[in-house]
């Protein structure tokens, strides 16, 4: 059964090449030592529904903080803040330049956060599994992003 990621994105996951994600633990130091950003651990259960995992950032100069949410299906990330809210899915993906740059250098795919802010149409649900597509007819505001990192 495919998931939402590996439906929507399927021509971009396929320009990839290979899959990098058996080398996530080593890029998560090479990142660092390269862009000057530190990660915290990589978590697999910071937040209920979550694919796969997140890793916290933070920029050494500046203090600056992001959250990487890690795919647990294809080698997808997306960059959200590292702020409380009442539902881990109301937040908003982001543009992180040194990181997105990095992660996409080094064969991840991190789509663009416009795309994964907007919610889907309908014409998006199809090709997926009946079941999760009737599980997404049900979060109508939802956006992509978040379709694509959770677990429906």
């Amino acid at each position: 059964m495919l998931s939402v990621a590996e439906v929507w994105l399927a021509d971009d996951l396929a320009a990839l090449g290979h899959d990098p994600r058996p080398s996530l633990q080593a890029d998560l130091y090479r990142c660092a030592r390269e862009t000057g950003w530190t990660p915290g651990h990589l978590s697999n259960e910071p937040q209920p529904y979550v694919l796969h995992g997140t890793v916290d950032w933070q920029e050494r100069r500046t203090g600056a903080q992001v959250r990487m949410r890690v795919s647990g299906v294809a080698p997808v990330l997306g960059f959200v803040p590292v702020l409380p809210v009442p539902y881990a899915w109301e937040s908003p993906y982001l543009d992180q330049p040194p990181l997105t740059a990095w992660w996409q250098r080094a064969g991840w795919l991190v789509p663009d956060p416009s795309w994964l802010n907007a919610t889907f149409a309908a014409a998006d649900l199809r090709g997926l599994p009946p079941a999760t597509a009737r599980e997404l007819r049900q979060w109508p505001n939802l956006s992509r992003g978040d379709a694509l990192f959770f677990e429906w």
